[in-house]
């Protein structure tokens, strides 16, 4: 009688949850009433615990059921509504050439690339505001930018680089695109590794020169054309010539570490220089001898060194070989000049 019940139980809530109607059983006749009443007895009412926890399992089963149907439904009704977005995208009206009208798309893409360039846009000037950029002119030919990274990156062969500076002259008027040499005098009083580092900037020298007649000649052919081109050979032939002037300068500063504290006014800048590095060698000649002039003349005014003084730059320093204390008197003592370095007019 309780399988039963709970069996009816079932079907009743089976048929509220899905909606459906139970199907009606046969009327039972009177015999199966009077039976199934018969059957009935007062010792069965322990039965009845039983009952209600059938009744509790079942209709935690059908919770269960229920919940998933509603889950699924949802996933149904999403995916009609898929189904029906791409539906009337299929339906859009056509353009008259027969292509769908993507407007849309190309107006988001262009809203989209406008955020990135102004996202772009704004870290570039970022970047600008922390770090200093060089300045640079318009882009020249592709193979004309490559064979000037490449020949100021890497350079040339030792054996191209003669054969090039062997092809080079110089205009015969001018005279100073040559190298200058260093007097033979002074020559004579550097020691073997200043003149080796003499002899390499010399070479520098030399290529730059090099450089510096082909840029005249250039511009020599570009006399008759536009201003603005002989402009800009112009300015590349006034710095070449003060790379040179540069080099020069520096040429006796290196000289300087060899001479004698009084004679590094040979080495200002303000001296000219020709074809030979201090001038003619007149001009040296009498350059050194106001030098020793002027020094005659102030150790005549400070009465003379005193006793145990040296003249060189310490205690001890004698670079050319001087002897005693110094140059105490007229015609003491070996200058760093001698008179058959430079002779007499």
């Amino acid at each position: 009688m309780a399988d039963k019940a709970v069996q009816n139980l079932k079907h009743s809530t089976v048929s509220a949850v899905t909606g459906m109607k139970e199907p009606k059983a046969p009327a039972p006749s009177e015999n199966a009433i009077a039976s199934n009443t018969s059957s009935v007895k007062p010792g069965n009412s322990r039965q009845g615990p039983a009952t209600n926890a059938y009744m509790t399992e079942v209709l935690d089963i059908l919770r269960v059921l229920n919940s998933n149907a509603n889950v699924q439904n949802e996933r149904i009704e999403k995916q009609e509504h898929l189904f029906n977005e791409f539906m009337a995208a299929c339906n859009e009206p056509m353009d008259d050439d027969g292509t769908y009208d993507d407007c849309y798309d190309v107006e988001t893409e262009h809203e989209e690339s406008s955020i990135e360039s102004e996202q772009k846009s704004i870290f570039k000037q970022l970047s600008d505001k922390f770090y200093q950029h060089e300045q640079v002119d318009v882009d020249i030919h592709p193979d004309l930018a490559s064979l000037v990274n490449n020949s100021f990156r890497n350079g040339i062969s030792e054996h191209n680089l003669d054969d090039i500076c062997k092809r080079i002259h110089r205009p015969e008027n001018c005279d100073s695109l040559v190298k200058t040499r260093v007097n033979q005098g002074i020559w004579r009083l550097l020691k073997s590794y200043t003149q080796a580092e003499d002899a390499q900037l010399s070479a520098i020298q030399g290529v730059v020169l090099k450089a510096s007649i082909n840029m005249v000649k250039l511009v020599e052919k570009l006399g008759t054309s536009e201003s603005e081109h002989v402009e800009l050979g112009t300015t590349a032939i006034a710095l070449l010539g003060h790379a040179n002037k540069m080099m020069n300068t520096k040429r006796k500063e290196l000289h300087n570490q060899d001479l004698d504290y009084k004679y590094h006014y040979l080495a200002s800048a303000s001296l000219p220089y020709t074809d030979l590095l201090y001038g003619n060698d007149t001009d040296v000649n009498n350059n050194v001898r106001e030098i020793n002039n002027m020094n005659r003349i102030g150790k005549v005014g400070r009465g003379g060194p005193m006793r145990g003084f040296s003249w060189g730059r310490r205690a001890g320093f004698n670079p050319y070989g001087l002897r005693g204390r110094g140059f105490r008197s007229r015609g003491r003592g070996n200058g760093p000049f001698r008179t058959e370095a430079f002779p007499k007019n």
